[in-house]
């Protein structure tokens, strides 16, 4: 009973040496190199076929390949650096990279564009061709966290959305959400995954400091879901208050930084890094249009917003109160939709 494991284990070296050899090829090098055992079995002659395997020996004069590079991770394009480190003497080279390129050279510098590679060294020696793969061995990064801006008035709840694009399938997502100036502008309420593209990711909270708007989670898969796959989109929303007292030009900002022990992280099934990030911010805005902050639209809002346009008058605070159709710049089209709007029964401000 013990000799099928035995040879089992032994086809698995021999294999894992030299991927390229056939079943037969396989087969007829352990038997060629056993040790006669009948002298031993003098009961049994001629009834234990080649004999006791052997699996030095049988490991002997295989092509031998390997391979090492540096780095394996890092931001796209990410350019590697490949050596060939077979014990077997090769004659000749040949990698393929995963991309649909390859190279002859023994140490060949490879290029890689964002995504998670397989890399294949094949050699020619003496003793006839080896190979070594190694699967998901190059993680050229494009991977981002983004957090979305939010313009509120005084009063009201606000929303930031926090947006990830990734290229390789995400098992583990480590989230620290770090946000300044709570309870002076605002509080922060909840961070769910609801409607995103981890709800079917359990998410647990690991850091919870929430007086300070210090939330941290463990966002992950189990046994019965699959891994966030490559897209990009929301993956979390966090939800603030505002404070009915906060002034115009107040922010609540959004980070990312330690909480405690937990670091922005994600984590593959081969590999963790962290992302590239950008910070977003709860802005508390006057009323959109209302440039004197009387908290109604008229025509001296009107006057106010022409001499900013044309005369350089001072911008107001926030800037934003003057962009009345909230397409990001302040020019002669808001000054006609703010007319069309007091005058004319025209669409209110960001309609």
């Amino acid at each position: 009973s013990m000799a099928a494991p035995h040879v089992a284990g032994l086809v698995g070296l021999i294999k894992s040496l030299n991927p390229l050899l056939s079943g037969q090829e396989i087969f007829d090098r352990i038997v060629n190199s056993t040790d006669n055992i009948d002298d031993l079995n003098p009961n049994y002659v001629g009834m234990l076929g080649s004999g006791r395997i052997n699996a030095n020996s049988a490991l002997t004069n295989i092509a031998s390949t390997d391979f090492d590079a540096n780095p394996r991770i890092g931001p796209a394009p990410l350019t590697v650096q490949f050596h060939d480190s077979s014990e077997t003497a090769p004659t000749g080279w040949m990698w393929d990279f995963g991309d649909g390129t390859q190279s002859t050279e023994q140490h060949p510098e490879h290029t890689f564009d964002p995504g998670l590679y397989d890399v294949t060294l094949t050699i020619d020696t003496d003793i006839g061709p080896g190979q070594k793969t190694e699967l998901r061995y190059v993680a050229a990064l494009a991977e981002t966290l983004a957090a979305t801006d939010s313009i509120v008035l005084a009063g009201e709840p606000a929303r930031i959305d926090i947006m990830v694009r990734n290229n390789l399938p995400v098992d583990t997502i480590i989230l620290p959400v770090d946000c300044s100036n709570i309870t002076s502008v605002g509080f922060l309420d909840s961070v769910v995954t609801t409607g995103c593209r981890t709800d079917h990711m359990s998410m647990q909270n690991v850091f919870s400091n929430k007086f300070n708007g210090e939330m941290a989670y463990r966002i992950a898969v189990d046994d019965f879901v699959d891994a966030l796959p490559p897209g990009n989109g929301p993956i979390a929303k966090v939800y603030f208050r505002v404070r009915s007292t906060a002034q115009p030009g107040e922010t609540i900002d959004v980070e990312f930084n330690t909480l405690g022990s937990y670091s922005l992280k994600f984590t593959t099934a081969e590999i963790a890094f962290t992302p590239e990030v950008t910070t977003g911010a709860v802005t508390v805005s006057a009323l959109i249009g209302d440039l004197t902050g009387d908290g109604v639209h008229d025509a001296t809002d009107l006057n106010e917003l022409i001499n900013v346009v044309f005369f350089n008058a001072p911008m107001p605070n926030p800037p934003s109160v003057a962009d009345f159709n909230c397409d990001g710049v302040i020019d002669a089209v808001d000054i006609n939709d703010i007319i069309q709007f007091i005058f004319f029964n025209g669409p209110g401000a960001c309609e």
